[in-house]
């Protein structure tokens, strides 16, 4: 008996030791908060990628994407320790942060207000510079060729802007007006478009004399709203020359501060929180210029725009001109609408009328979906019944 209970307390002893080490060799999962901000002001709606670093030089590994909430944070759990990184999706800025167990680590980015350089054109300095107000992000290459990304995702806005002399800028403008689908000129630049999913505009203008600017932005994007973004200016320049683009938009607290603004009488949108079949309503912001208001929020994942306006103005206040595969027609609310989609029945675009004013809805998907996500017909009807 007294040798059965020696050898039952080696094993036990034996098992205990094993168990320990395995143990000892399992990291234990750990958490980070990442906390993004603009001007010291939370930042919601950014989209972030969360990398693992690969500690033997091979690819790294990506292992999610998040979006920040209102709060401007999001949180990633069941991190094993390991060196990691968020990124945005246009790879302008990364913060690094490492897991030793189990905790939680808080990591934050600000983001800057603007960005600008300074560089030589012809002998004379050119200040180009970038509002990145709202949650873009931007660079400027040695060139002075400026690249600005919509609140912090892979979407490219403005993908090249250049500097060039009078015979160049000519040229150009015969370019466009050939290869274009159409072009217009309108305040002293020259604006030309092709459309599709991988359509354009081309913005050329004049900053000084003899030293002229274009930049090419995507055919989705909102074209005043970046080109208000944009600020060139020229050492020296005689203020005839001095083009300017100034941002129409204004932002605003709220629904009502935007239709004050805007001078539509009231805008009325769903109440943050609303359940949709597309998921939860959030809005994020709103602004508004002369004769139209806008509300930028969610639903679900996806990006979600609503505007009113003026119907003398336009019937179609959106500011989206793509080409869609689909476009049909129903009834919400006693209004006719008109939706657009690139899958059928699932709608991206849409636009009412009523007696005096305009209305818009656009939704765009994450990622592979940002091209085809769409809302069925019963958000629609949730929508358009409670925009006003």
């Amino acid at each position: 008996m007294k040798k059965g209970i020696s050898i039952l307390t080696v094993f036990l002893v034996i098992a205990s030791l094993l168990t320990g080490s395995v143990s000892a060799c399992i990291p234990f999962p750990g958490m980070d908060i990442l906390t993004v901000t603009q001007e010291g002001q939370p930042l919601a709606g950014a989209q972030i990628n969360l990398y693992r670093l690969n500690p033997y030089g091979g690819e790294d590994t990506l292992l999610g994407t998040y979006k920040t909430g209102s709060n401007g944070q999001v949180t990633a759990g069941h991190l094993t320790t390991g060196q990691y990184y968020w990124e945005d999706g246009s790879a302008v800025f990364r913060k690094d942060f490492r897991i030793t167990g189990a905790g939680t680590v808080r990591t934050a980015i600000d983001l800057p207000a603007s960005v600008s350089k300074v560089v030589t054109f012809g002998g004379r300095e050119v200040t180009v510079e970038a509002d990145l107000s709202g949650g873009y992000l931007g660079e400027i290459n040695s060139y002075g060729t400026l690249y600005l990304y919509d609140e912090i995702s892979p979407k490219l806005q403005i993908c090249n802007g250049y500097l060039m002399d009078g015979a160049e800028y000519a040229e150009r403008v015969e370019d466009c007006k050939i290869y274009g689908d159409g072009y217009v000129e309108d305040n002293g630049a020259f604006i030309s478009w092709t459309e599709g999913e991988y359509g354009n505009y081309t913005v050329l203008f004049k900053a000084a004399k003899d030293v002229y600017c274009m930049l090419v932005v995507d055919y989705g994007a909102d074209l005043e709203d970046v080109i208000g973004r944009v600020s060139v200016t020229v050492e020296g320049a005689e203020e005839d020359f001095a083009i300017g683009m100034a941002n129409p938009w204004s932002d605003a607290e709220t629904a009502e501060e935007a239709a004050d603004g805007a001078g539509v009488g009231y805008f009325l949108v769903p109440e943050n929180g609303t359940e949709a079949v597309g998921g939860r309503i959030d809005w994020f912001g709103f602004r508004y210029m002369d004769r139209l208001a806008e509300a930028d929020g969610a639903v679900g994942a996806a990006e979600l725009t609503v505007r009113k306006g003026l119907k003398q103005d336009s019937e179609d206040v959106s500011g989206d001109y793509t080409e869609y595969a689909y476009t049909w027609t129903q009834e919400a609310d006693g209004w006719e609408v008109t939706c657009y989609g690139n899958e059928e029945g699932r709608m991206m675009k849409a636009v009412w009328l009523s007696d005096n004013f305009s209305y818009s809805v656009t939704v765009r998907g994450q990622g592979d979906l940002y091209t085809v996500y769409g809302l069925g017909a019963d958000d629609v009807v949730a929508l358009v019944t409670a925009i006003q």
